[in-house]
């Protein structure tokens, strides 16, 4: 797994999600720091403003992140918002 560039979870929540999900999601992200990943692909799930804060820490170490895939996800305004902060202490992204 040393060369892992592309991370798929699409299509992976139909329903609302419980409230452990958004935590699993940032454990993986958690862990995915580790690696250079060119591609997260989270599109057709549904994470809501939850979801939102698994993404803050990832966004705010990856160096290598060039397409963040987020379709269909329920993210609503604050959810963006939160987001763009955290991508804003990335100077890489």
């Amino acid at each position: 797994m040393k060369k892992l560039k592309i991370l798929d979870f699409s299509d992976t929540i139909k329903a609302r999600p419980r409230s452990d999900l958004p935590m699993s999601t940032g454990a993986i992200l958690f862990e995915a720091r580790k690696f250079d990943i060119i591609i997260l692909d989270m599109n057709d799930n549904f994470l809501g403003k939850d979801g939102a804060r698994a993404f803050s820490e990832f966004l705010e170490h990856n160096k290598t992140l060039k397409k963040l895939k987020l379709r269909g996800c329920g993210l609503g305004l604050q959810s963006l918002e939160m987001m763009q902060l955290a991508a804003g202490k990335n100077p890489t992204l």
